[in-house]
């Protein structure tokens, strides 16, 4: 098997089988208020808020690059998100979920491609298509969940839920169907289960069938995907670290995730309680920038077109 981050148990264990291991935890842990609350702090403020700023290490900040992808930005969104709630238009925190949909889909794909390199594999338009229908299908199932409609998830307030148990039911079923065919087209193609492009997509998609289909509780539905998303994104900056500079940055990496999860859980605490709703919408829209700010820079950063592309995606 090819690997990315070394050892094949270095990519088990930081790549593949974090956010499978957080469904385990949040079956143990739902119910048991103290322990979910640690489960939700760990998930959102360390993993999910504290990979955002971890960005930050692909870059020279002395560099125009840096000011490019980095700061530019970090302005623009900060005045978009501050002006947003202020102009009374609906939809901010409904872009906020989408989008970040979008950005854990793409990146996926993109470590799936990654396997492909190594592997030396063909990705075929079919294998292509099959894999974002085989993602998406649950993902809109959800919206026509029954049960949604009575939910006070962050998650579902944000979203457009229209319940229907029939088109729900249908979609629930042509889910697996369509995970069958896309598995079974994967598996014809490369003749083998070993292929870590083919076990790393197929853990993935398993994440999206309990979180979108099976979750009962916010946290059951969003602990193995920021987990899953956010420990696989900071090991992939180590790595690309090591790649691009020759340094491990492994503390400060944790440190500044850390760190930005600290500020996120003292913006969510400090906003309801400003009065000012100037200030409220400063607040918020800090850590909003910096998360449309990742979602930007990783646009670019991870392409193959990247002056770094070469030396972080060869063995």
């Amino acid at each position: 098997m090819q690997s990315i981050l070394g050892p094949i148990s270095r990519d088990l264990s930081l790549v593949i089988l974090p956010g499978l291991i957080c469904i385990a935890v949040a079956e143990a842990v739902n119910g048991i208020p103290v322990l979910a609350s640690i489960a939700m702090l760990i998930g959102i403020y360390f993993a999910d808020a504290g990979h955002v700023y971890t960005t930050v290490f692909r870059f020279d900040r002395s560099s125009k690059k840096y000011q490019v992808f980095i700061l530019a930005p970090l302005v623009g969104f900060f005045l978009l998100f501050a002006i947003w709630p202020l102009s009374g238009l609906p939809g901010m925190w409904s872009l906020v979920i989408y989008m970040t949909l979008i950005h854990n889909l793409r990146q996926i794909f993109g470590i799936r491609r990654w396997y492909y390199r190594l592997e030396h594999r063909t990705d075929k338009p079919l294998s292509q298509y099959l894999f974002y229908l085989s993602y998406l299908l649950p993902f809109i199932a959800m919206h026509f969940r029954p049960q949604m409609n009575q939910s006070d998830f962050y998650l579902i307030r944000a979203l457009w839920i229209h319940p229907s148990e029939q088109v729900y039911n249908l979609m629930f079923y042509g889910s697996f169907l369509l995970g069958a065919a896309w598995i079974a087209t994967e598996l014809w193609q490369q003749k083998t289960w070993k292929a870590m492009s083919s076990l790393y997509p197929f853990s993935q998609w398993a994440i999206y069938i309990y979180v979108f289909l099976f979750a009962r509780s916010e946290m059951q539905m969003m602990l193995p995907l920021v987990v899953s998303h956010g420990v696989a994104y900071m090991a992939l900056i180590h790595h690309s670290r090591i790649k691009v500079y020759e340094t491990s940055k492994w503390l400060p990496i944790i440190m500044v995730a850390l760190a930005g999860g600290a500020f996120e859980y003292f913006t969510d605490y400090s906003e309801s309680r400003l009065t000012s709703p100037l200030l409220a919408s400063c607040l918020v829209a800090l850590p909003l920038a910096a998360l449309f700010t990742h979602y930007y820079a990783d646009t670019f950063i991870w392409k193959g077109s990247d002056p770094d592309a070469r030396k972080i995606y060869t063995k």
